[in-house]
């Protein structure tokens, strides 16, 4: 009988015994930040890590403070069945089967979004480990389901700053092109979509959650403000906490809170390997613009001084329908040249009816840390974008975050390259050159 018992427990699991996070597949994040020294950045906006590694694919990582437990949070990001009622563009979320002896379930998710009577979405399910003493939940696709995705794995970490506060780490990566011919369509026109989609999901869902929490709004589309109160954040500041994050990442994105005016601004920010001269150089190469950006078809300085100018752009975007954007910033750099601001420039017409943002510059070592923030009223630039933002919950959000996302990725390459050979065109002379037509092969904007 004894011999039995002793089998018995040698074959049957224990119910403590579940699965660990698999080595390999998430980058890490642990030990990467000091909780206490970071909290006061994240009281300004969420922070998105992108993970650029060589033959791996690109992870995203949210990281936002929550103005609650620990309990509380875990609380909330387990009741996975009323996701649909506070995550953007979750339509249904149904919890298919529960091993509560080795913590893990399986999830099935319907994102998407409703229009009126029509509802559009996509179907895939997950096998879900919640590691609640390890303050963790990871997760890869499930055995069982419908599968939208080729591949997608993302994982949860909390770290309690105190009693009442606690920092949410949201690491994701799905394979976008392998779902839905519409999604196919996209990301074999523009495949550096794939990437700052990945950051708008990497900012709206920790802050979905935050929103529950607290009872606050931060994912947010101001339909009407005051274009005279508009203030650009000050220059970020580079304090060691977020100097550590970026010499270590590369790359991160910072969506700022709202402000009083209901306006979020967003900022990214890279690790150049280039001196801070050269940095300035290909920002301000605006006659390159066409070469780099696939959607800008045409750039040209209309008046100025190298320190006050006034740049003419020239856009279009052509998915499912195509959209034309005209419009001139005014450019202006401080004093120390440091930071290059712009805004609409308000006598000439243009298609959209507000943009503002900076460029600021760093050096650091024989490297640059590179800014560039930015807000524009998308609301304004038609009926097909307005339609989006309407009916597809933080569209403005995601959109203006992947789009300095890919402006610093586009930009930030190009920083890198060697400087021109003697002999070639100066940069600075290049923006009074005749309007440069794009040709279609480059990296889209």
């Amino acid at each position: 009988m004894k011999y039995l018992l002793m089998l018995s427990l040698i074959l049957l699991p224990a119910p403590w015994v579940h699965a660990r996070e698999p080595k390999g597949i998430y980058p890490e994040i642990r030990g990467t930040f000091d909780p206490v020294a970071l909290a006061p950045v994240l009281e300004k906006g969420t922070i998105v890590i992108i993970h650029e590694e060589p033959g791996k694919p690109t992870f995203l990582t949210g990281i936002l403070l929550i103005h609650a437990s620990f309990e509380k949070v875990w609380s909330v990001v387990t009741d996975y069945e009323k996701y649909h009622e506070f995550v953007p563009n979750v339509i249904r979320n149904t919890v298919l089967q529960r091993h509560p002896e080795t913590h893990t379930q399986d999830t099935e998710y319907k994102t998407g979004f409703k229009a009126g009577p029509i509802e559009l979405g996509i179907v895939w399910t997950l096998e879900q480990h919640l590691e609640k003493d390890e303050h963790t939940i990871w997760a890869g696709p499930s055995k069982i389901g419908e599968q939208a995705f080729s591949a997608v794995n993302y994982r949860e970490i909390y770290f309690p700053v105190d009693e009442h506060r606690t920092i949410m780490t949201y690491t994701n990566y799905a394979d976008l092109a392998s779902f839905g011919a519409l999604a196919k369509l996209v990301f074999k026109t523009f495949p550096e979509l794939e990437t700052p989609t990945l950051v708008s999901v990497g900012t709206l869902f920790p802050e979905s959650i935050k929103e529950r929490v607290e009872g606050t709004r931060v994912i947010v589309e101001p339909k009407e403000f005051d274009r005279d109160r508009v203030k650009i954040p000050p220059p970020i500041e580079n304090s060691g906490v977020l100097d550590g994050l970026i010499r270590r990442f590369r790359k991160i994105v910072l969506s700022w809170y709202p402000d009083s005016n209901g306006i979020r601004f967003f900022s990214a920010l890279a690790l150049v390997d280039a001196p801070s001269e050269q940095c300035k150089a290909v920002v301000s190469d605006f006659a390159s613009y066409p070469r780099i950006f696939k959607t800008v078809e045409s750039t040209r300085k209309v008046k100025g001084t190298p320190d006050r100018f006034t740049m003419e752009y020239r856009m279009k975007y052509k998915v499912a329908l195509p959209l034309t954007f005209e419009y001139s910033l005014d450019y202006t750099w401080d004093p120390e040249g440091r930071r290059l601001s712009f805004a609409l420039n308000r006598i000439r017409d243009h298609t959209i009816e507000g943009e503002w943002g900076a460029w600021d510059f760093y050096p650091s070592d024989e490297k640059t840390l590179v800014g560039y923030t930015s807000f524009t009223d998308l609301r304004s630039g038609g009926l097909f974008l307005r339609l989006l933002m309407d009916n597809i919950a933080g569209f403005g959000t995601g959109f203006r975050v992947g789009l300095n996302s890919m402006v610093m990725q586009a930009l930030s390459s190009a920083m890198a390259k060697p400087t021109p050979r003697t002999g070639e065109v100066p940069r600075e002379d290049r923006s009074l050159e005749r309007p440069h037509v794009s040709n279609g092969s480059e990296v889209g904007f």
